[in-house]
């Protein structure tokens, strides 16, 4: 008969088998099942054992949700929301610098069908659109100078092109 630290320790296992889990998450779920001083032990000898790598697997959600395309404000809630810890996020984020933010919101820019910024209305919507996905103010100007200079450049190309 395996005593209760034992088969928590096994569910944890298990768990962690699957997919990857914070300290947060793989505490509630086990607490869940098991006492408060058994679910302790076990994150304490998970700790041990080197299984719980809160900072490596906040980085490989990190990189996860830049490759998708979002604001350093929707990382951070959706990092929060996985259980990570404040602080933690708010480190690695700050080693994000800005211009990749910028190039993100560009992208965005484009995606949005947007021809130049000079089109107010559909300018205003888009500025906004960006506003709600957590791209501060700075970021979007920035991404629409940026955008129309892609957009100059690209146009001078295309021209000098047909004049050969």
């Amino acid at each position: 008969m395996k005593t209760p630290e034992n088969q928590c320790l096994d569910k944890a296992m298990r768990l962690l088998s699957r997919t990857s889990h914070s300290k947060r998450r793989l505490r509630e779920k086990l607490s869940a099942a098991y006492d408060s001083t058994v679910v302790d032990s076990t994150m304490t000898q998970l700790e041990s054992l080197g299984f719980l790598r809160e900072k490596e697997e906040c980085l490989i959600w990190l990189n996860h949700y830049l490759n998708s395309k979002k604001s350093k404000k929707e990382i951070f809630f959706a990092l929060l929301k996985r259980g990570f810890d404040k602080e933690l996020i708010s480190e690695l984020l700050d080693t994000i610098d800005d211009e990749r933010e910028v190039e993100i919101a560009v992208h965005l820019l484009k995606k949005s069908g947007i021809q130049d910024s000079k089109q107010e209305s559909h300018t205003v919507k888009v500025f906004e659109k960006l506003i709600r996905k957590g791209f501060s103010v700075q970021t979007v100007r920035l991404a629409l100078k940026t955008f129309d200079n892609r957009e100059i450049e690209a146009d001078f190309y295309e021209n000098t092109d047909s004049l050969s």
